[in-house]
């Protein structure tokens, strides 16, 4: 793309640069003053004169204010450089402040009580404080919630779930805004028949609404992955999502279909950036 240039006034240009903390270039100077520029992305240069005789004030707030750090860096090249001259690429990837944290969730479909979801601040592995962020859902072949009763015990609900369990689900739906990359699936145990796994954003919105978008259009056969292996899945760009505890917009629900009471272990990553 070809530069544009345009020239403004002085505080059009001044409010841009401290705006967009541009670099200003001296492109004249003499007794009268100075013709200055600077690059207001790659495809724009801005520039600006100023003149003792037509814009006296103007000229003495760049003097004063803006000159010695012009001096500074007057001509410089506006990449970093290394020993050899090479120009160091640091593109930004994520908002000020923000790290990478990836999100690790991990289950055994049909098994009640399986979902790991703690934070590390406990002693023992199952001490620490779990985020309350994420649900394990079981669904028989009328796709009907298998729901524990009140005075049914883990033991008798699990002969249930062994004996009704088709589907299960997993929902995710973070307190906190993040920006997604991609992530990985790692598999325990093979499935003895097929086994179905679906992704769905924003499950509780209908699709004609801008809901119930599909990550992996179609299922992936877990069949088709020995025990052990991994599977990674790269956006290729980051997509923001945020908390969203009204519309439950931010909401991401895996979808596991199986053999009658199968417990397959997976171990789902989630690649996130985050404050």
């Amino acid at each position: 793309m070809s530069e544009v240039k345009k020239i403004i006034s002085w505080s059009d240009f001044k409010a841009m640069v401290e705006l967009g903390n541009l670099r200003i270039q001296i492109k004249n100077e003499g007794a009268w003053g100075y013709d200055i520029y600077a690059f207001n992305g790659p495809s724009q240069i801005i520039e600006t004169s100023l003149d003792s005789e037509t814009n006296p004030a103007d000229l003495a707030d760049f003097n004063a204010n803006f000159l010695a750090d012009v001096n500074s860096n007057e001509n410089k090249v506006l990449t970093t450089t290394d020993s050899d001259g090479a120009n160091l690429i640091r593109v930004k990837t994520t908002k000020t402040g923000w790290h990478f944290e990836p999100r690790s969730l991990d289950f055994y479909s049909s098994k009640l009580n399986s979902l790991y979801n703690c934070k590390d601040n406990g002693a023992g592995i199952d001490d620490g404080t779990d985020y309350s962020d994420a649900s394990l859902k079981f669904y028989n072949a009328s796709n009907t919630e298998l729901v524990q009763g009140g005075s049914e015990t883990d033991i008798v609900f699990q002969t249930r779930l062994d004996a009704g369990c088709v589907k299960t689900t997993l929902d995710w739906q973070s307190t906190y805004d993040f920006d997604i990359i991609g992530g990985s699936l790692q598999l325990k145990n093979e499935p003895t028949d097929r086994a179905y796994l679906w992704c769905v954003i924003a499950p509780d919105i209908a699709e004609n609404l801008g809901g119930s978008v599909p990550y992996f259009a179609g299922g992936i056969n877990l069949q088709f992955f020995k025990a052990g292996s991994s599977m990674s899945f790269d956006g290729r760009g980051i997509k923001s999502f945020q908390y969203d505890p009204v519309y439950n917009s931010n909401k991401v629900r895996f979808i596991i279909k199986h053999k009658l009471g199968e417990q397959l272990g997976l171990q789902i990553m989630i690649d996130q950036f985050k404050a």
